[in-house]
């Protein structure tokens, strides 16, 4: 399903697509993006449950960080066999993904937006809070707080002493194009609180991690994603013609 958000925005959806094959389309769109790179995009939706990895260790060699643990690809992979892993380029160690995610892919030429990668993934994530916070303040954020961290990079919930990471980003370049992006737990099913129970995605320990809402509140996604997408869009077009 596509949909034009504006004259220099191209908005697609791809809800629990394989992610081998949305790999192939955000290359398609970096090569296009190569001969026209006044064009945007972006690519909204979810993968049916897998592994990621990163091109960056989730510990530095030689580095000793409280609560991160290193990440063992053979272990995991035996662990878990029904969950498909797959290389990637963006930064960052291990992640997971399942259809109860809302996953943000953009893909602009960094060469005629002139913003910076850190600073984009920073407005995925402030748009995502907002979008969040405007559409949860009545249900979820009784005296709660939900901030944008940069160690580790990603946006939390804090309850009181507890602090839960909800959504996690990991980006790239390739040819001065953006790729990859964020991912925000909405609920968990079974298979994703089993794996949990044994994994260390991104070095942390399992029940780190936090969805939005039970499950059986997926029809929220829509509307989430939809304030995600507006917010961000209008925010990026802002800024590169300041």
């Amino acid at each position: 399903m596509k949909h034009q958000l504006s004259a220099d925005w191209s908005l697609e959806y791809f809800w629990n697509t394989p992610y081998l094959e949305v790999e192939s389309l955000q290359q398609k769109i970096i090569e296009k993006l190569r001969i026209d790179p006044k064009q945007k995009y972006l690519l909204v939706g979810s993968h049916p449950h897998c592994f990621t990895m990163g091109r960056g260790l989730q510990k530095k060699d030689g580095e000793i960080l409280e609560n991160l643990t290193e990440f063992d690809e053979l272990k995991t992979q035996q662990q878990f066999p029904d969950w498909p892993f797959y290389k990637s380029s963006r930064a960052g160690g291990m992640t997971f993904h399942h259809p109860n995610q809302i996953i943000i892919y953009p893909l602009v030429n960094l060469n005629f937006v002139k913003i910076s990668l850190p600073k984009i993934m920073f407005l995925l994530l402030e748009s995502c809070k907002i979008s969040v916070q405007d559409h949860l303040q009545d249900y979820v954020f009784d005296g709660n707080l939900l901030e944008v961290k940069k160690e580790p990079l990603g946006l939390w919930l804090s309850q009181g002493a507890s602090k839960r990471k909800i959504a996690s980003i990991g980006m790239a370049l390739d040819h001065f194009v953006t790729c990859h992006g964020l991912a925000l737990n909405l609920a968990f099913d079974q298979k994703v609180k089993d794996m949990l129970n044994q994994n260390y995605p991104c070095g942390l320990p399992g029940d780190t991690y936090a969805p939005l809402f039970g499950e059986g509140n997926e029809n929220k996604r829509d509307t989430i994603a939809q304030k995600l997408v507006i917010h961000f869009t209008q925010v990026l077009s802002k800024l590169e013609h300041l």
